[in-house]
């Protein structure tokens, strides 16, 4: 019986956390709300938590606008989404991220895990960021070995560069976004939800 007090405790201290999380951002929007925000100056104000629930298309003229995007998409993850990120080099997935992470952790140092693979943003009270690079993993046995699995627990968000190098790793319910576009030009985002 002792277990399942113990149990039921730590349910509701999770509980408790979340909600206290859910309070700070309904905050941080309202204060958002009293001054203009690079979404409202970036015309992305259309991005309700509600619009990422289908396929969206958003060609971003701008970094303030790709940051606004991005941000507004950070609004409507939870902890156990796994975000697939696909483009080019230089098509700015590192950049999604940073946005994402400063959005929901407040981080501002947010860089590539390329060659060390994984990089995890935690701020308390608020729910973790695994950050994970797949560019430098070339075989199975490289995963393998990777010890990325961990990643997957659902204690965090997932956000995956280069996820087609980790494909054994990722759930079949994710977040795909793909990113067209590199260097000054105009970057084109279409969001497709998990199915």
């Amino acid at each position: 019986m002792e277990g399942l007090t113990g149990t039921r405790e730590i349910r509701l201290e999770r509980r408790q956390r979340a909600l206290e999380t859910l309070m700070e951002r309904a905050r941080e929007i309202l204060a958002q709300d009293a001054q203009p925000s690079a979404a409202k100056e970036a015309g992305i104000v259309k991005f309700t938590a509600s619009a990422f629930d289908a396929t969206s298309r958003e060609t971003c003229r701008d970094i303030a606008a790709f940051d606004a995007f991005a941000a507004a998409f950070a609004g409507h993850l939870h902890a156990g989404d796994v975000v697939a990120l696909h483009g080019p080099l230089g098509a700015g997935k590192t950049r999604f991220v940073r946005a994402v992470v400063r959005a929901i952790q407040g981080h501002e140092e947010v860089a590539s895990p390329t060659f060390t693979l994984r990089h995890r943003y935690e701020r308390a009270g608020r729910v973790p960021i695994e950050h994970l690079d797949g560019y430098r993993i070339e075989s199975p046995g490289e995963l393998a070995e990777s010890g990325l699995e961990g990643a997957f627990d659902g204690s965090a968000i997932v956000l995956v560069e280069w996820p087609e190098h980790l494909a054994p790793l990722l759930p079949q319910r994710l977040y795909r976004v793909e990113i067209a576009g590199a260097g000054d030009e105009p970057r084109t985002l279409v969001v497709e939800p998990p199915r």
